[in-house]
């Protein structure tokens, strides 16, 4: 929502009802009279009223954080609940979307004077503007520039319906331009999110709201039911007619009678006042009128597609909206044979004409009927692209669970269409589904308890041995291996005993576990079998500490008395100290001098065994839950109900850093110098940075609130949950698969059958990975310079280097599996075989590529050359010059002969035949281009896909196999940006459209090919990504980059640990 600053008030209306929300005039109060200049409204100040209407004011007021002019709406009345939900829902509305071309609300509030309440809400203030027939006006400006601000308007209105909101009210009053020429639409008061209930969804069926004069006849008729995206096309169409034709004579809304005369008038009315042709007359007026449609199944099923018509017709291109008469198909066979023609129309003119006119009623019967069903399929392929987007969304805000409802929901839909699936939607087993999926979990195993939630968790230090308890009284030892939990015991107490507390000695010969009931259980684990039971406390037992010697141990509940119990002698017990209130979290100093105690009272207590001193730290305010001691014993940290983290520095007793979370947070540890992990009531694992003071990373993968946590000896993580699960977390600072070097990683590339990763590196050397376990098979050192790009042969088991040395090698990858008495001991093992080497570049190489069959190779260097070598020769065939470096090239995936794409310091992307000859040329990177990738799916809208400097991806379309240029402006189909700055490597998948590029930030961004925003942006990476790659299938995703790792993305730690231990048995 904005207004209109005009000088003085002015009367406009402020939403698209009756302005009164149902209330009767009498039942309105002004609040004009008490909001005079100067006016403190609660966090901005009233600087003066800029318009009134029947149901409020508008003022121009001075915000005070962040200080900005912004617009404030009172509504008259004092604070109904239907006003205040109205203001509320534009509010949520809005915030939803975030557009250009949307004014954006800032906030909501009341202001309360004179025991009365006045609902306002703040929003951007659009200064120097007017509504846009009003600014076409004044600028007399042209058809063309008036289509470029209509299509300002609808790409706002696409931006509203890819997220579910209608507006309902689209009108030239709520479609401003602002004095820099920019357009805003407004006032979303009477709009809707399609799935959800809003607050005029709450009044009675079939009531009117909007503007009668822009309504859809739907809305006029107070049919809810059939109330979506096509009533704001029918508006927006309203407002072109207004926009386009202002003096023709149409006002309001449209009679059925008057349709075609309207159009008419409007052609005649385009052909006169502007410049253009008739043809382009009837377009712009035929799109108007199919978005203007009375029935909604007759006009364009999004306003996509009305986005789509309107770029059409300003790139001069015929819209697909309106078919030729059967007048203008006939004139124009005519023309093309007169002789013919003349001959036919002297024989034969009534049987033509008879067989014309069938024919042609058949032919609009089947493109009507195959519209309808176009229509339905691309409102349901929307849908999916909606819910896809917003599972992602979802996973960034790590909602697990949010995340399959939503695919679920998705597949339903997909499932709905059947083999009809638009060709741009993503599939279900598509590349980016199992990327998201990948990344629910980030442990690395699990196993679930039968019972109820795992509430205590405890791990051997030296064995591995792990402990878990359950709420049903279960506990569980296990055998932490490998990244794997196995199960090794299973004891059970009696019903109503809830384990809280939990430890084991260093050796894992010996387990505690302390009950609701008081009791504390010692267990054998190698026996298996339980040694004895602790009685004195008389509350639930919330701490336990293993003493290192394994003989004895503290325990610590609800009646704050601190006990030490020998494991041997159950009678030896002594009462160590007490505190006043319950104690929940307990910890024992590396050194063994001191006892950490988190209280209910909020406080933690330091008690040194030695000399019975205890020292005091405040700061929590609500029960501490949990405490650990980093390993030097410099600092404690400590867990609380209070949403908080803090880590203490015990050298002077002061906080060192407090960590904020969203819950309650149930338990802490140390897990690594300068680390700590968070468990808390959110389903969330979190990591921090103690020296940094700042959040490292959130992990996904219990689906209920983490109970308890605990710390292997190599720093895994071991939790225990509601959702009934323990996990292991291998690596939780890093959990992402991934093969890592000692170099920056330059390139990536996998094998034609997707079972060999080939990495090379700036030191010059080359790794070979087995892509299913992430094994290291041989590495070996190909040059003393970096290496720019690897490509594997298509058909066989070798690759070719670019090297910094100005040479291409190429090596053959010995799997080394011979027996043969005669094959060396090195060569029974994986290694390299040199092949040839191939020289004449005078400088570097930065990129090769191997045509589809691998009969042709090419290579582009830093000497502006691209050379074409061809498999039997050893020396360059063809040699293709360029005005400055080339980065890149790629054969066409076609058969033999293929196409050869480059892309130069220039910023051109130039496409060449199988003889080396310029077919095309295209201009539009405002830098170098980096990568290139051909569409692996036939018969779709784009060809080729570049990456530039300037942060883009350009998609473009070839022209036919005649290899005749078109104009680039007409060729280049979609430009999609990432938010990582420049873009260094690119790839497509096969049969998808999708594409995935690696940026200067570190991330990995991947596109749906029908939207420009990114569908995702993964996030592993610490330095550059220099090259991603797909495997031949689309089933992985690997990249590489300059921080040494190379990660894949379409699978999740648990389950390439699953497939390693597979292959290992």
């Amino acid at each position: 929502m904005s207004v209109v600053r005009e000088e003085g008030s002015v009367d406009i209306p402020l939403t698209g009802n009756d302005e009164t929300f149902g209330l009767r005039r009498s039942q309105q109060k002004s609040s004009c009279e008490l909001l005079k200049s100067g006016v403190d409204i609660g966090g901005a100040t009233i600087v003066q009223q800029l318009a009134a209407g029947g149901m409020g004011q508008v003022f121009e007021a001075r915000q005070h954080a962040p200080s900005r002019k912004v617009a404030v709406k009172f509504l008259n009345g004092h604070g109904d609940s239907f006003a205040r939900r109205l203001l509320e829902q534009e509010a949520a509305l809005l915030a939803r979307v975030k557009h250009p071309n949307i004014a954006d609300v800032y906030t909501v509030g009341v202001y309360e004077s004179r025991a009365h309440k006045y609902q306002w809400i703040m929003m951007e203030l659009v200064e120097g503007s007017c509504s846009l027939t009003e600014y076409a006006a004044r600028k007399r400006l042209s058809l063309v520039q008036r289509v470029h601000l209509a299509l300002d308007a609808v790409s706002a209105m696409t931006a509203a319906h890819a997220k579910g909101i209608i507006h309902l009210d689209i009108k030239s009053s709520n479609v401003l331009v602002g004095s820099d020429g920019v357009v805003k639409v407004i006032d979303f008061g009477i709009g809707r999110v399609l799935t959800e209930k809003t607050v005029w969804q709450s009044v009675p069926p079939g009531s009117v709201r909007g503007t009668p004069a822009s309504m859809s006849p739907e809305q006029r008729a107070g049919r809810d039911e059939l109330i979506d995206a096509r009533s704001d096309i029918y508006g927006i169409g309203l407002l072109f007619t207004e926009l386009f034709f202002p003096q023709s004579g149409w006002k309001g809304s449209r009679p059925r009678v008057s349709v075609e005369a309207e159009n008419k008038e409007q052609e005649l009315y385009c052909a006169g006042q502007y410049p253009v042709s008739r043809g382009a007359s009837k377009d712009l007026v035929s799109v108007i009128a199919q978005c203007t449609r009375q029935r909604p199944d007759d006009r364009f099923s999004t306003m996509r597609e009305v986005e789509q018509e309107l770029t059409r017709w300003v790139n001069g291109q015929p819209v697909l909206c309106r078919q030729p008469s059967l007048a203008e198909f006939v004139c124009r066979w005519v023309v093309r044979n007169k002789v013919v023609s003349c001959f036919l129309l002297l024989l034969a003119s009534t049987v033509i004409s008879a067989v014309c006119a069938v024919g042609w009623f058949a032919y609009t019967a089947g493109v009507a009927q195959q519209q309808a069903i176009t229509a339905a399929e691309t409102a349901r392929g929307t849908l999916a692209d909606s819910l896809l987007r917003q599972a992602f969304s979802a996973e960034r805000d790590h909602h697990s669970q949010m995340v399959q409802d939503l695919l679920d929901q998705r597949e339903g839909v997909l499932t709905s269409l059947a083999d009809r699936v638009p060709a741009r939607v993503v599939k279900s087993t598509s590349l980016a589904i199992r990327t998201l999926r990948s990344r629910l979990d980030d442990s690395s195993s699990f196993w679930r308890s039968p019972g109820d939630s795992m509430t205590a968790v405890a791990v051997s230090g030296e064995t591995g041995v792990a402990l878990a308890s359950g709420k049903d009284g279960r506990v569980v030892l296990c055998s932490l291996r490998s990244g794997h939990i196995d199960q090794l015991q299973e004891f059970r107490y009696e019903t109503g005993s809830r384990p809280w507390a939990a430890a084991i000695s260093d050796t894992g010969r010996v387990a505690i576990v302390g009950c609701d009931d008081g009791r504390i259980h010692m267990i054998d684990t190698e026996e298996g079998k339980a040694i004895g039971v602790c009685v004195g406390h008389t509350g639930p037992v919330y701490g336990l500490v293993m003493l290192p010697s394994g003989e004895d141990f503290i325990s610590a509940g609800r009646d704050g008395r601190l006990r030490q119990w020998n494991v041997q002698d159950q009678s030896k017990v002594s009462v160590l100290t007490s505190f006043e209130t319950s104690v929940y979290g307990l910890a024992q100093s590396p050194d063994g001098i001191w006892i950490a105690a988190g209280l209910r009272d909020g406080s933690v207590r330091l008690w040194n065994k030695d000399t019975g001193q205890e020292q005091l730290l405040s700061g929590h305010q609500n029960r501490v839950f949990g405490v650990d001691f980093s390993v030097d014993g410099k600092h404690l940290a400590s867990a609380s109900e209070d949403q908080t983290v803090r880590v203490w520095d015990l050298e002077d007793l002061t906080q060192h850093a407090c960590f904020y979370h969203p819950v309650r947070v149930n338990d802490v540890r140390f897990c690594g110098a300068g680390r700590v992990a968070s468990a808390a009531g959110d389903q969330l694992l979190r990591l921090w940075n103690v020296h940094g003071k700042k959040h490292v990373r959130t992990l996904n993968g219990h689906e209920g609130v983490i109970w308890s946590l605990a710390a292997t000896g190599n720093n895994e993580l071991f939790t225990g949950s509601g959702d009934g699960t323990v996990r292991l977390w291998e690596d939780a600072w890093d959990p992402q698969p991934k093969c890592v070097t000692e170099a920056k990683v330059h390139t990536v590339s996998l094998s034609a059958d997707g079972r060999h990763l080939a990495a090379g590196t700036n030191s010059g050397s080359v790794t070979i990975w087995d892509a299913a376990t992430r094994t290291l098979i041989t590495e070996e050192q190909v040059s003393e310079l970096p290496i720019n790009e690897i490509r594997w042969h298509p058909t066989l088991s070798e690759f070719s280097v670019a090297g910094s040395d100005s040479t291409v090698s190429q090596w053959a990858f010995e799997s080394g599996q011979s027996s043969s008495d005669r094959v060396s001991p090195r060569h029974r093992k994986p290694h390299l075989r040199h092949i040839r080497t191939l020289s004449g570049h005078r400088r570097r190489v930065f990129s090769i590529a191997y045509s589809a069959s691998g009969a042709s190779l090419a290579s582009a260097g830093e000497d502006g050359t691209v050379r074409l070598w061809k498999s039997d020769e050893l020396k360059s065939a063809t040699i293709i010059h360029h005005p400055g470096r080339v980065f890149c090239l790629a054969f066409s995936t076609d058969a033999e002969p293929g196409r050869l794409a480059t892309g130069c310091e220039d910023g051109t992307l130039r496409v060449f035949d199988e003889q080396g000859e310029q077919i095309e040329a295209f201009h539009g990177h405002r830098g170098q281009v980096n990568a290139l990738s051909w569409n692996r799916r036939s018969g779709h809208e784009w060809t080729i896909a570049s990456a530039g400097a300037d942060g883009t991806v350009r998609l473009w379309q070839l022209s036919g196999p005649s290899g005749k240029s078109q104009p680039s402006s007409r060729t280049q189909s979609a430009v999609f940006t990432a938010d990582g700055g420049k873009i260094w490597s690119l790839a497509t998948v096969p049969d998808e459209p999708l594409l995935i590029a690696g940026t200067e930030s570190g991330e990995v961004v991947l596109w749906s090919t029908s939207e420009s925003v990114p569908l995702a942006s993964f996030r592993g990476h610490d330095e550059p990504v220099w090259s991603v790659c797909v495997g031949p299938n689309g089933n992985q995703l690997w990249s590489g980059g300059w921080d040494g790792a190379v990660r894949r993305w379409d699978i999740s730690t648990a389950n390439q640990l699953t497939r390693m231990n597979a292959l290992g048995d």
